[in-house]
């Protein structure tokens, strides 16, 4: 009885913490939620730390996934993400069998580490655990499933995977998404901005405003140079393969209205980039002034790209992780 008890006064803790700072318009390290997450964090190590198979073939660690989940929220709540890299760290060291535990308590996981995934620009990974939590949500639960969906979306538009009108129209997303869609489909970079800014609250509530304003451009002018690219072909406008520098800066003036100055050191450090980011085969002669692409797949679909990644210490990092714990401790006390 004792681990269904530690969970539900875990809930209690965090709800109260979360009321208290927003009626006492609490701050900084004032706010009540960092003396929960310095709780939650000591029920987490202890539960973890148990191997006593407990009384009646129950473990302590039967609530670990649970107070993991209340943790997080609180580490979303307060903005100290980063701390959540000790907890996943630790877990995986653990040699805990996520998938033995109830299925709700996996999705709000895998919700959680979907989230800290996105912020930490691993997408690949990020879209594996927000699918997950989408997919094994119940249909009834739609406001969390519309939840999940604020975050798969982003991350799916930065992998060239679009949802379809039907799910945008389902969850209430239509509004938010469709004509952004359509200004990626389209290379409109423009247009696509003007998506972004109308839309900022919805967009920067869920961190997404600034990952996509940042990584959707290389996106959309990968459209934009392919859509020029396409017309050549059809035209029978010179070799196929060979892009003018001055076509390609037309259309990108075109899809970028007077977002940039479009000249020739920005259309080619633009051809550069998309060609070392995998987006275009081929390569730049400065002094003709064209870019060679490949005569075959020479826009390769966004899906199959391999992202660049960074490469984690992740023995560093705990350890650089754990020091920062310790001092916002010492602070806090």
């Amino acid at each position: 009885m004792l681990v269904p008890l530690v969970v539900n006064l875990s809930s209690i803790l965090v709800s109260y913490a979360f009321h208290t700072d927003a009626v006492l318009a609490l701050d900084g390290k004032a706010r009540k939620a960092n003396a929960a997450a310095r709780l939650l964090s000591r029920v987490f190590n202890t539960m973890l730390a148990d191997r006593s198979g407990a009384e009646n073939g129950r473990s302590k660690r039967e609530g670990i996934i649970s107070l993991i989940n209340f943790t997080f929220k609180v580490y979303f709540k307060l903005d100290t993400v980063r701390m959540c890299q000790t907890m996943i760290a630790n877990l995986q060291k653990s040699g805990v069998d996520i998938e033995q535990y109830p299925i709700g308590q996996q999705v709000t996981y895998q919700f959680y580490l979907g989230r800290y995934q996105f912020l930490q620009n691993r997408l690949r990974a990020a879209e594996k655990c927000l699918l997950f939590a989408f997919t094994r949500c119940h249909a009834d639960y739609w406001h969390n499933k519309r939840l999940i969906l604020k975050y798969l979306i982003p991350t799916r538009l930065l992998l060239g995977q679009f949802p379809s009108h039907n799910l945008l129209v389902t969850y209430d997303l239509h509004q938010q998404y469709a004509e952004l869609i359509d200004a990626l489909k389209t290379g409109n970079y423009a247009r696509c901005i003007a998506v972004l800014e109308a839309n900022f609250g919805f967009f920067y509530a869920t961190a997404a405003y600034e990952f996509l304003l940042e990584r959707l451009p290389v996106l959309l002018w990968r459209t934009a140079l392919k859509k020029m690219h396409v017309l050549r072909c059809q035209m029978n406008n010179g070799a196929p393969n060979v892009l003018p520098l001055a076509d390609c800066a037309m259309a990108l003036q075109i899809s970028m209205k007077h977002h940039e100055d479009v000249d020739a050191d920005f259309v080619e450090n633009v051809i550069v980039t998309l060609i070392n980011q995998g987006y275009i085969k081929g390569y730049v002669h400065h002094r003709r002034q064209i870019a060679v692409v490949s005569k075959m797949n020479a826009f390769p679909k966004i899906s199959n790209v391999h992202l660049t990644t960074e490469i984690y210490d992740e023995e560093l990092e705990r350890e650089h992780l754990a020091f920062m714990e310790e001092q916002d401790a010492m602070a806090m006390g």
